[in-house]
């Protein structure tokens, strides 16, 4: 379903008297489609599209930076049914350079579903530059960095806290094990103290009871 949606339906009524809407929708027609318009490469062939371009100044804290480029439009003149405004940032150039191309693209696609493929170089044109100012950029990157570095924070995090079950013990834990362990007596000798590691066998046990008996015996006679 092809139109805009609902809420952007309702008509919004300006100051403006209707009567005068006509001059400047001609003139628009003309921006883009007259000699000399300064909208001549948002040409839509076969389309009658109305369009306003823009150089809007750019200044930062009274520091001149590069202008912004602007272009306003919409299709067809008649019964219209798109219409976009597009601003490209610090682009430096005029309304026509980057914003016009940018519109008459996307309003081509809208309107007749394709893009012709004489105009496949200027998509290739205008999806290939990059007007971000090297300030921007490397702000940009630096941001980038900082949450790279966070997610393969987690995503390490993540991996240790799913290996670690009982049967995947980290090498410090298992230190801690036998440590504690060590300290610990049996549970079924709690009050005993702890045994010599020098355990005395049992055969060694028979023969020390045997030898005092014979002793005694002895000792008797």
């Amino acid at each position: 379903n092809k139109g805009p949606r609902p809420e952007y339906r309702k008509k919004n009524r300006t100051m403006v008297d209707a009567k005068y809407f006509p001059y400047v929708v001609e003139g628009m027609r003309r921006c883009v489609h007259e000699p000399g318009g300064t909208a001549s490469q948002a040409r839509i062939k076969g389309v009658t599209m109305c369009g306003k371009t823009g150089t809007v100044e750019n200044y930062y804290r009274g520091v001149k930076q590069p202008n912004h480029s602007f272009f306003c439009a919409f299709a067809p003149r008649e019964n219209p049914t798109i219409a976009i405004m597009c601003v490209v940032e610090n682009s430096g150039r005029f309304g026509g350079t980057y914003a016009g191309p940018i519109v008459s693209l996307m309003i081509e696609k809208y309107i007749n579903d394709t893009i012709s493929a004489k105009r496949k170089a200027l998509v290739d044109r205008m999806s290939k530059i990059n007007l971000i100012p090297k300030k921007m950029l490397d702000q940009m990157r630096v941001k980038d960095s900082i949450q790279r570095a966070k997610d393969g924070i987690v995503d390490v995090k993540t991996i240790k806290d799913t290996l670690q079950s009982e049967d995947n013990l980290t090498e410090a834990e298992l230190k801690a094990s036998k440590v504690k362990e060590n300290k610990l007596p049996v549970k079924d000798t709690q009050d005993r103290k702890p045994i010599n590691a020098e355990m005395i066998k049992p055969d060694s046990l028979s023969d020390e009871l045997k030898s005092k008996k014979d002793s005694a015996r002895n000792n008797r006679s």
